[in-house]
């Protein structure tokens, strides 16, 4: 669950930055619309994105 804290900061800041690591422990990163969802934060993407492809392998982010 989100803190209201970061919920509120979700709802009024719609721009962050995604980051992911790639099997060889390289970074990738990606500016990324997002905002609150749920119990989270969402964003959308494609499944050609390169964040997409390392997600699904690896759904560590930070």
């Amino acid at each position: 669950m989100l803190p209201d804290k970061v919920r509120k900061f979700a709802a009024e800041n719609h721009q962050g930055v995604l980051s992911c690591f790639r099997k060889n422990g390289m970074p990738q990163m990606s500016i990324v619309t997002c905002g609150p969802y749920g119990d989270g934060v969402a964003f959308s993407t494609t499944t050609d994105r390169a964040k997409y492809l390392i997600l699904s392998v690896t759904p560590d982010v930070r």
